[in-house]
């Protein structure tokens, strides 16, 4: 098997710093590179993912440089940050980071703790986030885009947020609330409410 088996997709660096070999990039667009269409990436912005992030391949691609990559349909090897991950955590992208992190949508760990001999590589498939439970960060009117803290394997982390769209009526703040991928946007699916 050669490397392009395992990362087949091209794509141009869209930022201003070297992504590391191993690295979580997030696709902004395209471009047209030797004839072939070719993604182009760029740091995550989200929290989270769904089918919008990549994994670059095992050589670091310099500013505006060209790689190669693979959308996680096959297991490949990913850089993480923090804890070790356990076999079928949940591992995703943050804001400005090139690294997982566990207990964040978007993929799922294929064997537990780091891969031998390195302290922050694991092996990953992807598994897009689809849905999360949070707390409202500030009440919401229907039909506003509002914000809410994630919970993380159970705790809440009031240091990320994700935005959403209401369409289901008032969602007061600090209100657990839930989710949903929907139309390429996160989307309030339910959320605690007062009873008369």
């Amino acid at each position: 098997m050669n490397e392009l088996d395992i990362w087949p997709i091209p794509f141009q660096s869209n930022v201003s710093e070297t992504i590391p070999a191993h690295a979580v990039m997030q696709c902004v667009g395209h471009t047209i590179f030797d004839g072939e269409v070719c993604l182009v990436m760029g740091k995550p912005n989200a929290y989270s993912s769904q089918y919008n992030c990549f994994i670059n391949g095992r050589v670091p691609v310099s500013v505006g440089g060209y790689g190669h990559c693979s959308n996680a349909m096959l297991p490949v090897v990913a850089r993480y940050e923090g804890s070790s991950p356990d076999f079928n955590a949940l591992m995703g992208p943050i804001p400005n980071s090139w690294f997982l992190r566990a207990f964040v949508g978007g993929f799922i760990a294929r064997h537990s703790g780091p891969l031998e001999n390195s302290s922050n590589l694991v092996v990953v498939e992807r598994a897009p986030c689809l849905a999360m439970e949070g707390k409202a960060v500030a009440a919401c009117a229907k039909d506003a885009t509002g914000t809410m803290y994630p919970y993380e394997n159970g705790v809440l982390n009031e240091d990320a947020t994700v935005s959403y769209l209401n369409r289901l009526g008032e969602i007061e703040e600090d209100a657990d609330m839930s989710i949903e991928w929907r139309d390429n946007a996160w989307r309030a699916s339910g959320a605690e409410c007062e009873v008369d």
